[in-house]
């Protein structure tokens, strides 16, 4: 493999107004590692393999520990960026440490934790780059499985970060990308200069066409079935009688269900309304009775608002629901409560009235979502 990504830095930069005399920046570093951060968070497309769409929280929380950036792409892809300046005597091996802790973090915390964390992070919700419940539910299965790209951005790629980064994409499997990305800054007046080089690249590429792996784009789907099979083996006839329930009585309601390619058994329920497809209801099966029945609020956003805030305050009059409305209206019904099946496995008329709610997401046709 020939080695395009060593091309040697330039060594002097030179800059001049028209007419002027050449002249170096009056700034040639990062304030600090807060300013590269930050620099990366407001365009996350500078790292190799982000897409155009995608969308970057700062400091956000982990068990390990904050990430210094971490990038969500629309198909569901998660990138951990850790950043690190060449005074820093870190930035050599312990940084390549603490990616790898912080990716591991993020899979063992699992998407709910994460979907709080990232509110807490960024003013940008999830949502507005995960468009669909496909995407979310592949997010989630990169979560659940480990496949979470990992980049070291520096203002130098020394030999020792090079040697790194291309050890761990010899050893790491086909769903994981291994960067490292230099960004040398200058500023001069007003003029701000940021020269890319990126390593690594290639070599993810290159392993991803040569390795084979399971990710969401080629797990097959669960079905319905495989939800209440998983039920009935890990919780029981009621939790898995509570899930057939709501599937019969929601597709008598005219919605569909369907499975997911999420790790573990999974299907979400959709209900069609005049503006378009929305995903009320989703099933989502976790080990030792921990599965859950989830309101997806931001997922009826194809509905009228009128219909929106209806299903809310109709879910809100379900007790065993909890469901603070006022809280969920404030925040634009960007959220998506999650309720023990175990907890509620015994209310055998609630299938019945989750499936009639769907109804109020209908209302306000007229005026479209």
């Amino acid at each position: 493999m020939g080695t395009p990504e060593r091309t040697s830095r330039p060594s002097e930069i030179l800059v001049r107004h028209l007419g002027a005399r050449w002249s170096t920046p009056s700034v040639v570093a990062y304030s600090d590692e807060a300013h590269l951060q930050a620099l990366l968070a407001s365009d996350p497309t500078r790292v190799p393999g982000v897409g155009a769409a995608a969308i970057a929280a700062r400091e956000l929380d982990t068990p390990a520990g904050p990430i210094d950036v971490c990038i969500v792409d629309p198909d569901g892809a998660i990138t951990v960026v850790e950043c690190k300046l060449a005074a820093n005597t870190e930035h050599r091996r312990r940084v390549v440490g603490q990616v790898i802790d912080y990716a591991s973090a993020l899979a063992s915390a699992g998407l709910d934790r994460f979907e709080q964390a990232w509110d807490r992070a960024s003013e940008t919700p999830l949502e507005s780059c995960l468009v669909d419940v496909a995407a979310r539910d592949r997010l989630r299965a990169n979560i659940d499985d480990g496949r979470i790209n990992l980049c070291i951005a520096v203002d130098r790629i020394d030999d020792d970060v090079r040697r790194m980064v291309e050890y761990l994409n010899r050893i790491t499997h086909a769903g994981i990308g291994v960067v490292a990305l230099e960004l040398a800054y200058f500023r001069h007046d007003d003029l701000e200069i940021l020269i890319p080089r990126a390593f690594g690249a290639e070599l993810a590429e290159a392993k991803s066409r040569t390795t084979t792996g399971t990710s969401s784009a080629t797990r097959p789907k669960w079905t319905p079935e495989d939800v209440v099979t998983f039920l009935m083996e890990d919780a029981g006839e009621k939790a898995a009688g509570f899930a057939q329930s709501l599937m019969d009585a929601c597709k008598a309601e005219g919605a569909m269900v369907s499975g997911t390619a999420a790790a573990d058994p999974s299907c979400v329920i959709g209900y069609q309304t005049s503006g378009g497809m929305t995903f009320p209801y989703a099933l989502y099966t976790y080990t030792n009775g921990r599965s859950t029945l989830q309101l997806g609020f931001e997922w009826t956003g194809a509905a009228a608002m009128e219909g929106r805030l209806a299903f809310l305050h109709e879910m809100a009059q379900e007790p065993a629901l909890a469901i603070d409305a006022a809280m969920i209206e404030a925040v634009g019904l960007r959220k998506r409560p999650n309720i023990r099946i175990d907890a509620v496995a015994e209310l055998h008329d609630l299938p019945r009235r989750l499936a009639e709610a769907l109804a109020c997401l209908r209302l306000g046709a007229e005026s479209g979502a």
